[in-house]
């Protein structure tokens, strides 16, 4: 696309950036219900009876429950066998799974942290930013 056919939001019209704004809404919500019955259709497959008599008798031989061998649980034992082999990916997405990673650990401290401020903005207004404090409340604190 030409540069030059761009125009900011700050030179249109009124009614053209309520169209556009609208367009980009109306967008946006198709895109969040399409991603949403995605999810869905695959929560749908996951949870439904393995039919494979191979993947079957491969999950059962880690003395699972029939009843709990779904799809999910072929695709969990697939990953837990590459993993074993050294796959280092299906080491990271176990970790990932399990909640044994780095990085969420790092989110959850940042969460943490961020509802502190939060609460004590809320609470002593904008001129409570010591940043330390709050660090170390989020590394000690329990609750979520």
């Amino acid at each position: 696309m030409n540069e030059n056919n761009l125009i900011p939001f700050s030179e249109r019209s009124e009614s053209e950036v309520r169209e556009l704004n609208s367009k980009g809404g109306k967008k946006s919500g198709e895109v969040r219900r399409k991603k949403r019955d995605m999810k869905a259709k695959m929560k749908t497959l996951l949870e439904l009876p393995c039919q494979n008599c191979e993947d079957f008798n491969t999950v059962s031989e880690f003395g699972i429950d029939m009843e709990e061998i779904d799809n999910e649980m072929v695709m969990l034992v697939g990953l837990y066998n590459k993993a074993k082999t050294g796959d280092v990916q299906a080491i990271r997405e176990i970790r990932n799974i399990t909640g044994k990673d780095i990085a969420s650990a790092e989110l959850e401290i940042k969460k943490k942290e961020l509802k502190l401020k939060e609460k004590a903005l809320q609470n002593t207004g904008p001129e409570f930013s010591k940043e330390e404090p709050l660090l170390y409340n989020a590394l000690e604190s329990d609750d979520t």
